[in-house]
């Protein structure tokens, strides 16, 4: 109930100061709120990505040593989007926005290998986490369509990525564990589009984005080894990707 409580005294809140901004904005050139909002915004995603040199390199490693049913098959990963609105400012009924976001993806993939081709006796079980990591900085350019609903038109930017893979093998006498790293810090970039759906004016929405990224990552070295994951002329994870978000957005005057 308390919590009930809070969040319509917060409603009514943003839609008094919906009102006083109004009413200073039509008084004078600049006023309180009329270089446009700032906020955070916090969201669910996924990642589409093409692995398909970076399978075949664990694939061939794992069942070197056995047979196996399955494949590993890294493809998706999935993940949480935080971040930040410097500013949203509308002009004229075309809306801007510069913003910055740090986003964290996981996917994780499990082998078992069997040392008989019957699929029996003892069995080792190898397990990858792929973890994509990785800052954002973009802009954003749309228009409204309806009184709650906005069509954000274009929205571009660069990324910095951190990529690290993990490895543990278990088997009958214990497990190991292996990191390995993208030690680049590579740098990819995106175009997007998306819609906002306004829940209070300007100053809580829902956002939804379509993202296609570029990026590529060319190889993983064990961290503190001489072990490592590359292909001659080939990029472990393909340079283009598909990233879909999912965000709620908090808004607040300038």
């Amino acid at each position: 109930m308390k919590i009930y409580n809070r969040i319509i005294t917060l409603i009514f809140t943003l839609f008094l100061i919906h009102g006083l901004n109004s009413s200073v904005i039509a008084q004078q050139t600049c006023g309180f709120g009329c270089l446009g909002l700032s906020g955070v915004y916090g969201g669910y995603t996924y990642q589409k990505h093409d692995a398909r040199v970076l399978n075949f390199l664990l694939n061939s490693k794992i069942h070197l040593n056995g047979f196996s049913k399955n494949k590993i098959s890294f493809e998706e990963g999935k993940g949480y989007r935080g971040g930040a609105n410097i500013v949203r400012a509308r002009f004229n009924g075309i809306f801007l926005s510069a913003k910055g976001f740090y986003q964290f993806l996981r996917e994780e993939q499990t082998e078992k290998i069997f040392n008989s081709s019957e699929f029996t006796g003892a069995a080792t079980n190898y397990n990858y986490k792929l973890k994509i990591n990785y800052w954002g900085f973009g802009v954003d350019v749309g228009f409204p369509i309806f009184s709650f609903l906005d069509l954000k038109l274009l929205e571009g930017g660069l990324n910095f990525y951190n990529i690290d893979l993990f490895e543990k093998v278990t088997d009958e006498n214990g497990s190991s564990e292996i990191k390995y790293e993208n030690k680049k810090n590579d740098l990819g970039y995106y175009v997007g589009s998306g819609l906002i759906i306004r829940l209070v004016g300007d100053y809580i929405s829902i956002e939804g984005t379509a993202q296609y990224n570029i990026f590529s990552i060319d190889e993983f070295n064990e961290e503190g080894g001489d072990r490592s994951f590359s292909s001659e002329n080939q990029s472990l994870i393909s340079n283009k990707s598909i990233t879909y978000t999912v965000q709620l957005n908090i808004g607040l005057p300038l």
